[in-house]
């Protein structure tokens, strides 16, 4: 039943993004669970046509002092990963690789697929000019 009970729980998410050129070329997003038992940074580069160049993941995992580090890519259509390493939260001294539960968090492929991508795609000019963008909850 615990598995089922931390599945559960709601996730916060924090999201910057920065721009070049009048496009997002990177968006640096971290979420994390109620209990705090885990965060995860992910740091997205983008193409200018909004497509995923690269990702960078950590996922550090306080109740078993683990930090996963892996990178992201996309080829074709395919999001595949190039590489996984392990180290201490405490030490940061490398750790051998070792399956631990991690989320199940999703590796977004564009911007518009970030849960405020179309409010991005709708207040972009908003988003370049003034830097920041007030929007209602629907």
């Amino acid at each position: 039943m615990w598995k089922a009970d931390v599945d559960s729980l709601e996730s916060m998410t924090v999201a910057s993004l920065r721009f070049v050129d009048g496009h997002v070329s990177a968006i640096d997003f971290t979420e994390t669970d109620e209990t705090g038992d885990w965060i995860v940074y992910d740091r997205y580069t983008f193409e200018p046509s909004g497509r995923l160049l690269r990702l960078e993941r950590r996922t550090n995992l306080a109740t078993v002092d683990r930090g996963i580090l892996e990178t992201f890519v996309l080829k074709g259509d395919k999001v595949t990963r190039t590489n996984i390493s392990q180290r201490s939260l405490r030490t940061d001294a490398p750790l051998p690789s070792k399956n631990v539960w991690t989320p199940n968090l999703p590796v977004r492929k564009a911007v518009g697929d970030f849960p405020f991508g179309q409010l991005v795609q709708r207040d972009l000019e908003n988003l370049r000019t003034k830097g920041k963008v007030c929007s209602g909850i629907r």
